[in-house]
């Protein structure tokens, strides 16, 4: 055979059109059995590997065959480990110029673009189907998402209602048990039993103690506070299982490492940062569904100022993350992950406050990155089923599915009391930055000190001890949050609850409010010291009843200055009718929720507020309230408690909500990024590179702590295509495993098209068999995006914010200049906003 003939039919056998494979590809496979892994001529990597384990997945070191991995892969469930191979059902990507990706490693971003093309293609290979099979095809793959997203509200409003249950008993039996049925808590033991008279079958402990010398006080006080620690030093143990070390990113490693417990707080910072585009490994996963669920539940019933609202948001994306390994057109594909997330954190809204709307508005105004109607539309799905569910299960046996549903259908708002409504949302606003301050302080201090860092149950220990001792003693603090928050919600009749906040007479009303701002004292200073604390913690229902207290006292004054002076013609729209008809102290209350500013959640709190009421009567008092809250609270802390601890836990974040002066231009990040300096892939003599030279690139990489970037393949100047670490790095593995014999200096690495005088010189199998050249290019991005030298900075940021870039190539003149990746734009915004303006 000429030579011609030998380079016609080697390109046959290699033909980049439609990805197909002749017999041409056989060669090495029949004379190394080693390699029968592989179907592509030169020796391209096995497609299917799968790691050790996620938390080991930066090592890439292949377990098994191609065969079995795949036979993992279609068998696979929640529980076992992923396949290495991201791309592994997808469709001509190596064809469509994107390249094909591995799993992302740990704090690393995803590339946006990349899942959306990926899906287009899975699409398409969907409607190329024809007749009654592809119709019915297309319908079920366009079911799939409404389906996982209403077992995902089923499920999240499942756990709700067992957390809600489990939590009311074990808050109750502090103060007793019930002797009918020692597994009831108090409320439904004394269902049958007015407010006013004492219930028979509910025992305290200083009754079952009661021939004991020690005061009945004393007793009820130091089980309530044994009862309090046991518990929450359970969830801590639980929570610190879930101990997580993030891959150091420092050049020195001498510098301690930073630790995170993925089941603590309230878990919406990780929320955030993982809909934003950011791999966090185990954030979502089973495990820490389960001591997330596990957890919250001893941690609210100990008492511990916290909620269970915002881990209720973790737990949902939680449910959302386990449930879309099922569906591989979600759980093969980050961005459309992210889609499910987005509807799941709705549902983690909704049945906490039974407020589907207000969860949707959460979702969108809080957390989400990326928005679309498509998802919207799913997330209000997600939430109606998560409520409806909830509402069926009825964990409280009222039928409601909050304590602290109220209503004001027969009160209008009066025009003088739009003052004390500015003042409360100014107030709140106020309270809301200070709180952000204040506790960053505390984390940044007292949480830094060794002994705390290295033992963090010291600090529920003393936290749950000092809340324990100092909420006992007073009536209304040692109520739990929801019950708390619903008595002063409520209105003061004869018929609903509230009595103990009501001011019947003007000589109760001093006493009364004086007892709120010690309770309003404790309240906040507990707040602050024990939200981050190692257990699960949220900080909704503990800023709603710092704001419910201060309300509640604000309407009582005001009750107050009308008993002293009703021919005021401040209460002119109040004559013919007593103060305590008047003047409803709930109402004042339910605009002190704006106390909540901290947390950002400025129209979707709103909402939520107006579905918990059900009244639409205060709907413009309270919008004008909050836009004061809100300018007064940018005005002293621009940033929410969540950014906040994302900037603490050091988390990569892009924000996209803030707007943000830029100057400089594209060049000026590149001079600062360590990344940038290091060489390219030079493929301007040969297609094909020498392994070792490689692997001798990617150590440099890994020294410099930029695990998450890559290689732009320039030649003869120019950007011909870009390969991720991630990417180079599962294909070397793979080389080498399948090569043990071989030095990998004598490895070749190919990049592009074969030289033809290269071919022409030797016959193919002599080519194929002693060059040992492995073919990369499936994993090359061969039309990566790039941008002027000369850009602003201002496009950048649009760039990474819009297109949802992992990085933007550099080019000069149309030649390659550089590249930054998304993490030294990060780096570089952080430090412009260190320097200030």
């Amino acid at each position: 055979m000429t030579n011609a003939k030998r380079l016609h039919s080697l390109r046959r056998a290699f033909s980049m059109d439609d990805g197909s494979v002749s017999e041409n590809s056989r060669l090495i496979a029949s004379r190394n059995d080693n390699n029968h892994g592989y179907q592509s001529v030169p020796i391209t990597p096995k497609t299917i590997a799968r790691f050790r384990s996620a938390d080991d997945a930066s090592d890439r070191l292949p377990i098994g065959d191609g065969r079995r991995a795949r036979l993992n892969w279609r068998s696979s469930d929640v529980f076992t480990n992923r396949d290495a191979q991201y791309d592994a059902d997808a469709n001509n990507l190596f064809g469509s110029g994107i390249g094909e990706r591995v799993w992302y490693d740990n704090y690393t971003t995803i590339d946006w673009l990349h899942d959306s093309v990926k899906d287009a293609q899975r699409r398409k290979k969907v409607h190329s189907i024809k007749g009654i099979r592809g119709k019915a095809i297309e319908a079920l793959d366009a079911l799939q998402g409404w389906l996982i997203v209403g077992i995902i509200g089923v499920c999240t409003a499942v756990i709700a209602y067992c957390v809600n249950i489990f939590e009311s008993r074990l808050f109750d039996w502090k103060e007793g048990y019930c002797t009918t049925y020692w597994l009831w808590d108090y409320s439904f033991c004394c269902r049958d039993v007015d407010l006013e008279d004492t219930c028979p079958t509910w025992k305290t402990w200083s009754e079952v103690f009661r021939h004991t010398s020690v005061d009945s006080q004393n007793i009820d006080h130091l089980v309530w506070t044994v009862v309090a620690v046991i518990l929450a030093t359970v969830s801590c143990l639980l929570t610190l299982t879930t101990k997580s070390v993030p891959p150091n990113t420092n050049q020195n490693d001498n510098l301690p490492k930073k630790v995170t417990y993925l089941a603590a707080g309230s878990g919406i910072p990780e929320v955030k940062v993982i809909l934003s585009g950011f791999v966090l490994r185990g954030s979502l996963g089973l495990r820490t569904l389960i001591v997330k669920a596990i957890g919250l539940t001893l941690s609210v019933a100990s008492g511990l100022s916290l909620g269970k609202e915002g881990p209720f948001v973790h737990i949902a994306c939680c449910v959302g993350n386990v449930l879309c390994r099922l569906w591989t057109k979600y759980g093969n594909n980050e961005g459309k992950r992210r889609e499910i997330l987005s509807a799941s954190s709705a549902a983690g809204v909704a049945v906490a406050f039974a407020a589907p709307i207000g969860g949707v508005l959460f979702s969108l105004e809080e957390v989400s990155h990326f928005f679309p109607p498509k998802t919207m539309w799913r997330s209000y799905f997600c939430a109606i089923i998560a409520v409806i569910t909830l509402k069926m299960l009825n964990p409280n046996g009222t039928g409601k599915i909050v304590v602290f549903e109220v209503s004001y259908h027969d009160h209008e708002w009066k025009n003088p009391e739009i003052v004390i409504f500015l003042l409360l949302g100014m107030l709140g606003g106020v309270y809301g930055a200070l709180f952000c301050k204040l506790n960053m302080m505390w984390s940044k201090s007292f949480r830094t000190l060794n002994f705390i860092k290295k033992n963090p149950l010291l600090e529920v220990l003393g936290v749950v001890l000092l809340t324990a001792i100092v909420t006992f003693r007073n009536p209304y603090t040692r109520l739990s949050g929801p019950e708390l928050v619903g008595e002063l919600f409520s209105e003061c009749s004869n018929d609903v609850g509230g009595h103990g906040f009501c001011g019947w007479e003007p000589s109760v009303i001093p006493g009364l409010t004086g007892s709120l701002f010690i309770a309003l004292a404790i309240k906040i200073i507990l707040t602050i010291i024990t939200f981050g604390i190692k257990v699960p913690a949220g900080i909704f229902i503990p800023t709603l009843a710092v704001g419910a207290i201060a309300g509640r006292i604000a309407g009582l004054l005001v009750q107050y200055a009308f008993f002293n002076n009703p021919q005021s013609s401040a209460f002119s729209a109040c004559h013919g009718s007593s103060p305590i008809e008047c003047i409803v102290p709930g109402t004042y209350a339910l605009v002190g929720k704006l106390f909540m500013i901290q947390s950002r959640l400025h129209l979707s709190l709103a909402v939520i507020m107006f579905e918990l009421t059900g009244s639409l009567n205060y709907v413009t008092p309270l919008m004008i309230a909050i836009l004061v809250s809100k300018w007064t609270a940018d005005a002293i802390e621009p940033n929410g408690i969540y950014n906040l601890c994302i900037d603490l836990q050091e988390f990569p974040y892009l924000e996209t909500k803030t707007t943000r002066d830029f100057e400089g231009q594209l060049s000026h990040i590149l001079a600062r990024s360590p990344l940038a300096q290091i060489s390219t892939l030079d493929v301007s003599h040969s297609w094909s590179l020498r392994a070792d030279l490689i692997r001798e690139k990617l150590n440099l990489v890994h020294d410099k702590g930029y695990n998450d970037g890559g290689f732009p393949i320039v030649r003869d100047g120019l950007l011909v295509g870009y390969i991720a670490i991630s990417e180079l790095e599962h294909a070397l593995d793979i080389m080498v495993a399948g090569h043990p014999h071989f030095p990998i200096s004598e490895l070749m690495c190919q990049f592009g098209p074969f030289d033809d005088k290269v071919i022409e010189n030797s016959s193919i199998e002599s080519f194929l068999i002693n060059q040992e050249t492995t073919d990369f290019r499936q994993y090359v991005d061969q039309s990566p995006i790039s941008l002027s030298k000369n850009a602003p900075i201002a496009l950048v940021f649009e760039m990474f914010v819009k297109l949802g870039l992992r990085y933007l190539c550099v080019t000069e003149n149309s030649e390659f200049f550089g590249v930054v990746h998304k993490k030294a734009f990060l780096a570089y915004l952080k430090k412009e906003k260190e320097k200030g303006p």
